[in-house]
């Protein structure tokens, strides 16, 4: 199972609008998915708009000491 909502929740939840051309501001919008699935993971809003998504856990893999960075405007 890939994770698809948290960034897509932290974005919303911080008031950080991400919207695409053609979307609606506030409105959700399924993101890329990560290369990794994670559970219990951090996700920290940069500065510069993209989002860090790190550590937590993978089900049947155990913790991960990973980390991945988002770019909302680009969904990669």
């Amino acid at each position: 199972m890939k994770v698809r909502a948290s960034v897509a929740f932290l974005i919303l939840l911080l008031g950080y609008t991400t919207a695409k051309a053609g979307q609606p501001p506030g409105t959700w919008q399924p993101a890329h998915d990560m290369n990794e699935s994670r559970a219990s993971h951090t996700a920290t809003l940069l500065a510069d708009g993209t989002v860090l998504v790190a550590g937590g856990y993978q089900f049947g893999s155990g913790s991960l000491a990973s980390a991945e960075r988002y770019d909302p405007l680009s969904d990669t």
